[in-house]
């Protein structure tokens, strides 16, 4: 469904944290890297940004989680 979404320009950036959002939430976290990586460079930020957040706090990564969320809200006040 995220790949369809996505197919149409205007929808690219929302199917990439689409399919991240999918990929996060069945467990496949490198995959949910890779799409939410990819919004970010798409410019989806700081949505992308702290769905990074939430991908390190999930897989026990707090710290970097922590000091991401700090980055994030520094830039986007």
């Amino acid at each position: 469904m995220a790949r369809q979404f996505g197919a149409r320009p205007e929808f690219k950036v929302a199917s990439l944290l689409m399919a991240g959002d999918i990929y996060l939430a069945a467990g496949k976290t490198s995959e949910a890297t890779e799409q939410f990586l990819a919004a970010q460079k798409a410019g989806a930020e700081p949505a992308a940004n702290l769905r990074m957040v939430e991908l390190l706090d999930r897989t026990g990564r707090s710290s970097a989680a922590d000091q991401d969320l700090a980055d994030v809200m520094r830039r986007f006040p």
